[in-house]
């Protein structure tokens, strides 16, 4: 698999990676309510996959509010 290059926003470094990560937290911006999503999405069954694409979608104005 290729390198891909995520920006940490817990370290604000940006991380090279071979295989996506299991848990995204780190890769959400720093802000209580987009964490607070991540979250709230995993716990009603999305993957940790799914709820990160979700909360970035908001973020970046694309996706449609829970």
């Amino acid at each position: 698999m290729s390198t891909m290059y995520w920006q940490n926003y817990r370290t604000g470094a940006t991380d090279e990676r071979t295989e996506p990560p299991t848990d995204y937290s780190d890769y959400i911006p720093r802000n209580n309510a987009a964490l607070n999503l991540y979250q709230l999405y995993q716990d009603i069954g999305d993957t940790p996959q799914e709820a990160y694409i979700k909360v970035m979608e908001l973020i970046i104005g694309k996706g449609k509010q829970p």
